[in-house]
């Protein structure tokens, strides 16, 4: 056996011998990517993941679908998912593809005897192309995202009479850079339309209704950003699209946002401080925007507007989490479009004379939301939202007016493959009108159910 052991040694150096002569006289070549297989990916922490809307925003950099090309650093991943979404209307006939408590009809109106209306569509459905490239002040990486759901009309028969022709919408297209050491922090900069510095998108239950609890803030829009990294904490300063929204008060809904008699003389100016460790996230973040309107008489008004966002969300054991948030702002209404009419953030009074007045409309809710997993391909998200309006005195009141808005979401959601969401849920909602209607609350409830199969 010692003669065995020492012939086996012998015959071990005699092969690292070989080994080593011939990669010293063999020429440096470095293996190419195959163009076939997938590039790992390197290794950057992973960013925060929307619980709402998951694939829509790249995902974690950590994964290895990405595509690198012989003679190329850049890597490439095209991404993005196809979603069926349906729902039945069992008290109202609410017309839209989101739960839109704020579109809850009065008592007696003839569109809640048409109750049972039931709809699908894929507008929901994305494409997603994203990249990666590696320079010396860290990595730059892209992201264009798309779907189907522009032009949105308040009657969907005309589109599905149509061949179910919904139009294509831009949804993310942006740049970004870092990490790279500036003033001795870890900093990133990013360029182009993405979801507000503003929002807590982390702290956002996942819902199957697009819109989510009552009136969460939710807004995406072009802004340059800074973000300075220490450790598990994050500040983020942007400067947003400012365009300002306003209503008449003779109107029920806003103007058009567009019009020319609004002038944005200063971007939106927005904050945001979030911590992300292994009991889970939380975020305080603040925004300060600037109004300014003119008529063709000489006449000019303005008005100063604010919010403030705080939420969290905790990890429990196994993949469970609980989490929530709180707003309150004075001219903060395109950030809450989807239950109070248009966006109304500031109110307009005496359009055309010297009298000429603008004014902040107030508003204000929360989330509260828990998600539990029944097994490894079952979980269930439960969620409550509750929001108010204020109005400016001189708004005259009409039915599509809120001024409270309660609203629950309770679904099962099956995954049976990483790629595949089966859901369904029930939604309820709650709206109380403007007092001087002197019209009874009314609520609504509606089923809904969504497929969701992404690719890569």
């Amino acid at each position: 056996m010692r003669a065995e052991l020492s012939a086996l040694h012998a015959r071990v150096d005699q092969l690292e011998r070989r080994l080593a002569a011939a990669a010293i006289s063999a020429p440096a070549v470095a293996a190419a990517p195959s163009a076939l297989q997938p590039a790992a990916g390197p290794a950057a922490p992973a960013a925060p993941r929307s619980n709402s809307e998951p694939g829509e925003l790249p995902l974690d950099p950590l994964a290895s679908n990405y595509w690198q090309f012989p003679g190329s650093a850049t890597q490439l991943r095209l991404s993005g998912y196809i979603r069926l979404g349906a729902f039945v209307d069992l008290t109202d006939n609410l017309n839209s593809f989101k739960f839109r408590a704020g579109d809850i009809h009065p008592r007696g109106d003839p569109r809640r005897d048409q109750r049972g209306n039931i709809q699908s569509q894929l507008r929901l459905s994305r494409i997603s192309i994203d990249s990666r490239t590696p320079t010396r002040l860290g990595e730059l990486r892209t992201m264009l995202a798309v779907d189907f759901s522009g032009a949105e009309p308040r009657s969907y028969q005309l589109e599905a009479l149509q061949n179910n022709g919904f139009h294509l919408r831009l949804t993310h297209a942006y740049a970004s850079l870092g990490p790279f050491p500036l003033f001795g922090l870890s900093s990133e900069l990013l360029i182009g339309q993405t979801w507000s510095n503003f929002l807590d998108d982390p702290d956002t239950p996942e819902t199957i209704d697009p819109s989510g609890p009552a009136a969460v803030p939710s807004q995406r829009l072009p802004q340059l950003r800074y973000t300075a990294r220490f450790g598990a904490h994050a500040l983020s300063l942007a400067l947003e699209n400012p365009i300002g929204e306003y209503q008449l008060p003779g109107t029920s809904a806003a103007a058009n946002v567009y019009n020319a008699s609004t002038t944005n003389r200063w971007p939106d100016i927005s904050a945001k401080y979030e911590v992300e460790a292994g009991w889970g996230h939380a975020q305080l973040s603040a925004i300060l925007r600037r109004f300014d309107i003119s008529d063709d008489a000489g006449h000019s008004a303005s008005a100063t507007g604010f919010g403030v966002i705080a939420g969290g969300t905790l990890n429990l054991s196994g993949n469970d989490r609980i989490g929530g948030q709180l707003w309150f702002g004075d001219g903060i209404g395109k950030f809450i479009p989807d239950e109070f009419g248009s966006p109304n953030g500031f109110a307009v009074n005496a359009f055309g004379t010297s009298s000429l007045e603008a004014r902040t409309q107030r508003s204000f809710g929360g989330t509260l939301w828990a998600r539990h997993f029944w097994g490894p391909a079952w979980r269930s998200n439960l969620a409550f939202g509750l929001s108010r309006q204020d109005y400016a005195p001189f708004v005259v009141p009409a039915p599509d007016q809120a001024d409270r808005i309660v609203t629950s979401h309770l679904n099962l959601i099956y995954t049976p493959l990483p790629m595949i969401d089966l859901g369904i849920e029930l939604e309820y909602g709650l709206k109380t009108f403007r007092r001087a209607l002197g019209l009874d609350d009314a609520d609504a409830l509606r089923i809904g159910f969504s497929s969701r199969i992404k690719f890569n």
